[in-house]
């Protein structure tokens, strides 16, 4: 038998000195009260009213039940509505963490929109390119890009951007354009640190890959927008989102080589500690990215 009922039905039937009464106020029969009182006083131990024909009253071990249990539902109530509320208005403070080339490029004009649209949500964002540990650094989420390696994470898929092989026009007038993948000098390919290529079987992708192996490597670094100015000089060739590289293309600093519009896609997510549900302000936030930048995807462990 439900503890909760049967303290909610004592504490009304000693509110209201009848059993009736109380029925009528809990929407309940009165034989179903008195079965919830006897209950409790067959589990404690102690009886908790004197009964008559005529009169209900509490005894002092009722009382005393009573004045310590009362402020002990209420305040369960309290926090059982709290949270019910949080669940239909997200609220509260949500600590994220993004890469900082993608926080300045994409996400820093959806700020001010999503705080507007959640003005209850008390909005923390850490930019910064190392490798989080959300649940050790207290990260409500974090976003990611590229293809995830396997942990307790869920990650929802927010969106997909079409990666772009780059060069300048004087690293094109020095090495010329290259007529496939193994044209690409190992020695000049600038690339990023944490860039995860597993999944991706092309033949692009796997040159890329055995060039990161090159005896000597000019440039490395785990922020795109420096990979991107390194480019633009005309010392090498990046492997980038478009996100990164599109204004480049659009200024002619960079002209893409080697395009193909099958490429694979490299994907946006957000990834997030596993529970049992998904907070609201989480959801909220998750759900604006999807429909800001226009993907969605249902959540999967990685």
């Amino acid at each position: 038998m439900d503890r909760l009922e049967q303290i909610r039905t004592f504490l009304e039937v000693a509110r209201s000195a009848s059993f009736t009464k109380a029925g009528e106020k809990l929407s309940r029969s009165t034989q179903l009260c008195s079965k919830y009182v006897s209950q409790l006083e067959q589990d404690l131990g102690v009886r908790l009213f004197n009964r008559t024909t005529r009169k209900l009253h509490l005894t002092d071990e009722g009382e005393q039940y009573r004045q310590a249990i009362a402020p002990l539902l209420e305040r369960f109530e309290e926090v059982e509505n709290a949270l019910s509320h949080q669940a239909h208005e997200p609220q509260g403070p949500l600590r994220i963490a993004t890469p900082i080339t993608f926080s300045s490029l994409v996400l820093a004009p959806l700020i001010g929109r999503f705080i507007k649209k959640y003005p209850l949500i008390d909005l923390d964002v850490a930019a910064n390119d190392r490798k989080i540990d959300l649940i050790e650094e207290g990260f409500d989420l974090a976003l990611r890009i590229g293809r995830l390696k396997d942990s307790s994470l869920v990650a929802t898929r927010v969106a997909d951007f079409q990666m772009k092989l780059c060069a300048s026009t004087s690293y094109l007038e020095r090495f010329g354009h290259p007529k496939s993948a193994t044209d690409l000098h190992p020695n000049y390919y600038f690339h990023y640190s944490y860039m995860n290529y597993s999944g991706d079987k092309s033949l692009l992708v796997k040159q890329l890959q055995e060039n990161r192996q090159a005896q000597r490597q000019r440039l490395k670094a785990n922020n795109g927008e420096i990979l991107l100015s390194a480019a633009i000089e005309g010392e090498g060739y990046v492997y980038s989102p478009d996100f990164i590289v599109e204004q480049a293309l659009v200024e002619k600093q960079l002209h893409e080589i080697l395009p193909d519009p099958k490429r694979t896609p490299i994907s946006l997510y957000a990834v997030y500690p596993h529970t049992n549900f998904t907070s609201a302000k989480v959801r909220a936030f998750i759900d604006f990215l999807k429909q800001q930048l226009g993907d969605s995807q249902l959540p999967q462990s990685i």
